[in-house]
């Protein structure tokens, strides 16, 4: 039932004159909570290493915590308590936002090795994001309005009732330095970049989430994006240049 179609009735006669209509109210809260840890150590000869542990939860009404309705599917658009609505402040309609992360580490360092080379390592480990599963289409009929899966006893399962898979990338950048000139006042520098050295396919939540579909819950994507280099590769990748400094 569309909010406000029992007034038009009553004012106008008619139900249907307007649309969707969203009666919002700044109802919502979120909370975050983090703890960082940070070690840094340098040595002679320019090597050096670094290692950030953040231990962090975020939560929030709906799993939502930017304070926007934009851009909101419409399954997590709050509703009103009502018999044909729901209640906003049930337990289930509380939980993870997408980016509650439990644990991330990163590290990464530089270290010169014999022979004039120089070794660039970089590590990323964190624990799996949240995505919430539904059992199928809310019988209201709004367009992409879903229902939260339920236990035996018919309770929501919850916002963020499912984890993704955990990720892990290690890289390194390997360059040999070449000196020519007066006091090697020329460099070239012959380097080859080397990422996701694992090979690992990094899903994180790209996960089917809706029962009885033929992806539900198996992977159809990955962090990044098909392709992606830059940011989180999905498997291994290779590439190899020059660096001319004088």
């Amino acid at each position: 039932m569309r909010p406000l179609a029992a007034a038009l009735q009553r004012t106008f006669g008619n139900a249907s004159l307007l649309g969707p209509v969203y009666i919002d109210a700044a109802v919502n809260h979120s909370v975050y909570d983090e703890t960082v840890f940070r070690y840094e150590r340098r040595f002679a000869g320019k090597n050096s290493f670094q290692v950030n542990y953040v231990l962090a939860w975020a939560n929030g009404m709906a799993g939502d915590s930017d304070g926007t309705l934009r851009g909101v599917p419409y399954y997590l658009y709050p509703v009103t308590p009502s018999a044909t609505g729901g209640d906003i402040f049930a337990r289930w309609e509380w939980g993870p936002t997408p980016y509650d992360e439990r644990h991330r580490i990163t590290a990464f360092g530089l270290f010169n090795l014999p022979f004039k080379i120089e070794v660039a390592p970089t590590l990323t480990f964190a624990t799996g994001r949240p995505y919430t599963l539904f059992q199928g289409a809310n019988p209201s009929g709004e367009p992409g309005a879903l229902l939260q899966i339920t236990n035996s006893a018919g309770v929501p399962g919850g916002i963020g009732n499912a984890r993704g898979n955990d990720l892990f990338i290690l890289s390194a950048r390997v360059s040999r330095n070449f000196l020519f000139g007066s006091e090697g006042r020329y460099k070239i520098a012959a380097f080859g970049e080397l990422y996701n050295l694992t090979n690992r396919a990094n899903f994180g939540t790209s996960y089917g989430n809706v029962q009885g579909t033929a992806t539900y819950q198996l992977p159809t994507g990955y962090i990044g994006g098909f392709g992606a280099v830059s940011t989180t590769p999905n498997s291994f990748q290779v590439q190899f240049g020059l660096r001319c400094a004088f």
